[in-house]
C-alpha cells in the first residue's frame, strides 16, 4: 500500500498500462505492423507477407457441387435410418441357434375394454382400438354391439366378445 503512495511508482504503472491496452488494440489494425513486430527485421516481415498473400490467391475457394459417393466410406457402411424406431423382438435360444419368436393374430387375446351408446350410435373399445358398426377391427367385421358385447364376424367364423 504504501508503493500507491508513491507518485513515481503511480505514473510507471498508467504508463505501462496504458502501453499494453495500445499493443492490444492497435496491432491487429495495422498487419505490416504486426509481422514487423513478430520478426527481428522489416524486410523479413515484408517477405513473409508476400509469401502468405502470394498463397491465398491460389487457394480454391469455391466446394466441389459434385458428390462422388463412391469415394465417401461413411455412405457404403450406411445400415439403417437413425430417425426410425427401434423395433425388438423376444429371441428364445434353441441349442446354440437363436430363433426369433413370431406372435400370429390368431394367439393375442382380442379384450373388449368398453360399449359406449350415443344419440344412435354405438362404439367399443377393443385392445385400444375404437371401432363402431360396420367397422373392421384387424381381419374381423364389427357386425352388432350391444350392451356388454360384440359380435365380429371374420375368416375364422364369428366371435363374440363380452365383459
Amino acid at each position: 500500500m504504501k508503493l500507491l503512495k508513491n507518485k513515481f511508482f503511480v505514473v510507471i504503472l498508467v504508463i505501462s498500462a496504458v502501453g499494453i491496452v495500445a499493443n492490444n488494440i492497435l496491432l491487429p489494425l495495422f498487419p505490416s505492423a504486426r509481422y514487423s513486430s513478430q520478426t527481428e527485421s522489416g524486410e523479413e516481415a515484408e517477405k513473409l507477407k508476400e509469401q502468405i498473400f502470394h498463397q491465398i490467391e491460389f487457394i480454391e475457394k469455391k466446394p466441389d457441387p459434385v458428390a462422388d459417393f463412391n469415394n465417401i466410406d461413411w455412405a457404403h457402411g450406411y445400415l439403417r435410418d437413425p430417425f426410425v424406431k427401434k423395433t425388438m423382438m423376444d429371441v428364445e435360444t434353441v441349442s446354440d441357434t437363436p430363433v426369433a419368436l413370431v406372435v400370429q393374430n390368431s394367439q393375442i387375446q382380442d379384450i373388449l375394454f368398453a360399449v359406449v351408446h350415443d344419440s344412435g350410435k354405438a362404439l367399443a373399445v377393443i385392445n385400444d382400438v375404437i371401432v363402431g358398426e360396420g367397422d373392421y377391427y384387424d381381419d374381423y367385421k364389427v357386425v352388432k354391439i350391444g350392451l356388454d358385447s360384440v359380435k365380429l364376424e371374420g375368416p375364422d367364423g364369428n366371435k363374440m366378445l363380452e365383459f
